[in-house]
Formats: structure tokens, sequence, C-alpha cells
């Protein structure tokens, strides 16, 4: 978040509110980037330029994870056992297996017996997995 040095900062708005802000907006209009780390900065004056590079770093190392198909397998049956998948046009969806095909972002396939699964239940597994391997 540049152009801290635009804001004005005093105690009843700071740096940190507007870092609250920035990151209520984002997950509002997309979600998938929530928990993303916002740093209020200002490259005028160098305010918080600092810790951009360590959040950058941490952004990268987690992006190029690699997870093996029995960890992925595993955090998947605990998923599927707390929220059944729904059923989809009249068929009880069953997820089978999950496998990582890339990584940079990391991408996964979702083995099933239905061709798509609601956008609701997509959006829970995408949370859920977000906080369990901290992406």
């Amino acid at each position: 978040a540049n152009k801290m040095d635009l804001l004005e900062l005093d105690s009843d708005y700071t740096a940190r509110d507007f870092a609250k802000g920035v990151r209520k907006q984002l997950e509002e209009r997309m979600p998938i980037l929530r928990k993303t780390p916002i740093v209020p900065m200002s490259c005028l004056s160098n305010e918080g330029v600092e810790q951009l590079l360590p959040v950058v770093m941490d952004a990268r190392d987690r992006w190029a994870q690699k997870f093996s198909t029995s960890v992925l397998n595993r955090w998947l049956k605990e998923v599927v056992d707390g929220n059944r998948p729904p059923m989809v046009r009249g068929v009880p969806s069953k997820l089978k297996y999950i496998i990582q095909t890339k990584g940079r972002p990391p991408t996964f396939i979702i083995f099933s017996n239905v061709d798509e699964l609601p956008d609701s239940y997509l959006r829970y597994l995408t949370r859920h997995f977000q906080e369990t391997f901290q992406l």
C-alpha cells in the first residue's frame, strides 16, 4: 500500500488503520487474496519500504511450495469428512483424490464423479486449503 505520504495520519488514523482498510477492500473484492500481507509504505519518504522485501520473499516461497499427493489426500479426506460435498444434478458428489499439477501458482486437480462442483463448495475448499497450508 504505497502513497502513505499522501495521507493525513494522526493518533486517530494510523498507518495500521490504512492497512486494515486496504485489506478489507481487497478481501471484499477478491476473496481469494484474503490474508495477503499489506505493507503500508511511502516510496517518497522511504517509510515502511524496508518491510516490503521480506514480505515479497515469503510470498514467493509460499507460491513455490510443492505438496505430496499423500499430504493433499489426507487434507481432502479431513475436509470432506467435515463438510460433505453437495449433490450435483441429483447425484451425490464424491471427491476421490487430489494432485498438484504445478507450482507458481500452486495448481491442483481434484478427481470426482461429477464434472463441476458448486462455486460455494469450491470457495470452502479454497479457504480451508489456504488456512491449512498458510497460502
